[in-house]
């Protein structure tokens, strides 16, 4: 069975975490456990995988399409394809990111859902265990009686309003299943994206303006920082499996030519204005 460890990251840009998720989801045999990634929208990489300097970044599913997701008006945006399905999303400095990296050997205990293999898990399995997992964290922390949830790939509150969506890449050395959490967010940036041909049934006919909300007007006051805090060191305690810290101090060139090379990173940069 393999430990799940809350991750430490280099100061990456989203380029620069996107590829070291699946660099470790690849290398197994270098990172044999399964891990927990969680950390805000982080500051310019001081290695040469750097975004350019936009204030907002578009990241669409391996399999995304850009002149169906992007506004032809849009500017000011740096646009990533990533190595996962999923739909897409915009992100800024106020994202919370969230990924767990989980080997096939992974197993998890809890109460509502009793001993799980999760590494062996197929993309719906994942969600619930996830939704589950998190909703026991997350719940507690919002007023006025709503509860935390997964419904449809999506990650909602109990009044039908989403909050994060989900993002997976299975392979042989387990799988990586990541989500933005939208603890808040610039109402400006919703008006780049285009209303998606595919809708969730929950979400009806509702414009993103009113089918997405922010975290943070239900944690009762809370900053990101307790809530970041409160949600992290909760999954710590849940995984006993400790803190591991990567740097890249012995392997940056080998790391560089990955992030670039054409057989390296599965993520891309494809538009920039």
């Amino acid at each position: 069975m393999s430990q799940m460890k809350l991750l430490r990251l280099p100061p990456l840009n989203l380029y620069g975490r996107l590829c070291l998720e699946e660099y470790i989801l690849r290398n197994p045999n270098l990172y044999p456990h399964s891990y927990l990634l969680l950390s805000r929208h982080p500051p310019p990489s001081l290695t040469s995988a750097v975004t350019p300097g936009k204030p907002r970044t578009m990241v669409l599913g391996i399999g995304g399409k850009l002149n169906q997701h992007l506004s032809p008006s849009a500017s000011n945006i740096t646009c990533l394809k990533r190595f996962t399905g999923g739909g897409t999303v915009i992100t800024d400095s106020k994202t919370l990111f969230l990924t767990f990296i989980c080997r096939p050997t992974f197993q998890h205990y809890n109460k509502t859902q009793g001993n799980i293999q999760v590494g062996t898990l197929g993309p719906r399995e994942i969600m619930s265990w996830s939704g589950s997992l998190l909703s026991s964290y997350i719940s507690p922390l919002l007023s006025g009686g709503l509860t935390f949830l997964s419904k449809e790939n999506d990650y909602v509150l109990s009044n039908d309003m989403k909050v994060g969506g989900n993002a997976q890449a299975i392979t042989k050395g387990g799988f990586c299943h990541h989500t933005s959490l939208l603890w808040t967010f610039d109402d400006n940036n919703m008006e780049v994206l285009r209303e998606p041909e595919k809708r969730p049934e929950y979400r009806k006919k509702r414009k993103h303006g009113e089918f997405i909300t922010r975290l943070e007007e239900y944690c009762g006051g809370m900053g990101v920082e307790e809530f970041e805090g409160l949600l992290g060191g909760g999954l710590r305690e849940e995984f006993g499996g400790g803190e591991e810290e990567i740097t890249f101090e012995g392997w940056e060139k080998e790391w560089d030519d990955w992030c670039w090379k054409p057989k390296g990173t599965r993520n891309k940069f494809i538009h920039d204005c």
